[in-house]
């Protein structure tokens, strides 16, 4: 429900999901907020029964949502919003490499500021209250973009490829902290086929160094597994073909190769984890790694989805994206 808030305003529903241990779940719940700007950002002020927060703000307007819930909003753990163009163009259950050679083509495309305000526009009406965004190029085109359309917070993850210079992109890093459109920056490395051990090393240590969490692309399909534990297969064929070689033939898995880098922590967020063997759940389970599911983004492109059973069974904490 999107509404025009006062400067204090209660929503009531029958159900209240905190998400938080000590609240659980508030019957006949109530949420008051505070507008904070013009463009009708709101602070919560409290949360508790209807009862209780009513007479805390006996004057303000009540939107009353029953017999609906309220919960927090969605978080998208992974967008790709300057990308959203190619929404459309690219080829559908073909499979992991064949989906990355055409958008490969086409990522020469010029980002559409129109494309990416309808997606944002989408997230808003579905409820995303955050969203992370993979962005590797034309920073600046992506925050005009959140100025253009009532939008999500935004955390934008700068996506580093073989051959950036980090140190340009760290100067990246400290323009986009600076800038109110967006809601924080880290430095993401894109996949452990795209880039050297050493280069991606140096990534994560700079995000835990300064408290930022560290994104990458991880066991996205068959054919990144392959290419990574034996150096063939079709991923294999289109890296060198692209000149982007010597990341495969590790003889292990994507995610055994990640451990033995030193990248899978608390902070760090694995995203698709869709090719995993049962060793690999319980190595993201003991090391606390966060995993982003897309499962819209498996099935259109023609990949196993993620076992997300498997991996709540072992207490990994399994987060969504698009």
């Amino acid at each position: 429900m999107l509404v025009h808030c006062s400067d204090v305003s209660l929503f009531r529903a029958d159900q209240l999901f905190t998400m938080t241990d000590d609240l659980g779940v508030i019957s006949d719940g109530c949420v008051a907020v505070r507008r904070v700007d013009s463009k009708g950002c709101c602070q919560i002020l409290e949360v508790g029964s209807y009862a209780t927060v009513r007479r805390s703000h006996r004057a303000a307007p009540m939107f009353d949502c029953r017999p609906g819930f309220i919960c927090p909003g969605l978080v998208n753990c992974h967008t790709h919003l300057l990308l959203s163009n190619m929404r459309g163009r690219l080829p559908k259950g073909k499979g992991f490499t064949a989906w990355l050679e055409s958008m490969a083509a086409l990522d020469a495309t010029r980002p559409s500021l129109a494309a990416s305000a309808e997606v944002i526009r989408g997230m808003v009406a579905n409820g995303v209250a955050l969203c992370v965004d993979f962005c590797n190029r034309k920073v600046s085109t992506l925050l005009d973009c959140l100025s253009c359309c009532p939008r999500p917070a935004v955390f934008v993850a700068l996506q580093i490829f073989d051959g950036q210079r980090l140190c340009d992109t760290i100067r990246t890093f400290d323009e986009v902290n600076a800038d109110p459109r967006a809601e924080g920056c880290s430095l993401a490395c894109h996949s452990l086929y795209a880039q050297q051990g050493e280069d991606i090393q140096s990534i994560h240590t700079f995000d835990v160094e300064h408290g930022a969490p560290f994104f990458l692309h991880l066991a996205e399909s068959p054919d990144e597994v392959r290419h990574i534990q034996h150096g063939v297969g079709p991923l294999t064929t289109l890296l060198a073909k692209l000149g982007i070689e010597g990341s495969g033939d590790r003889g292990c898995t994507p995610v055994e190769y990640a451990l033995s880098l030193g990248l899978l922590d608390d902070g760090t967020f694995a995203i698709h984890c869709s090719s995993l063997t049962k060793r690999d759940v319980e190595i993201l389970a003991e090391n606390r790694v966060n995993c982003v599911v897309c499962l819209n983004s498996n099935r259109y492109i023609g990949v196993p989805p993620a076992p997300i059973g498997e991996l709540m069974d072992a207490g990994v904490n399994v987060c969504v994206g698009s």
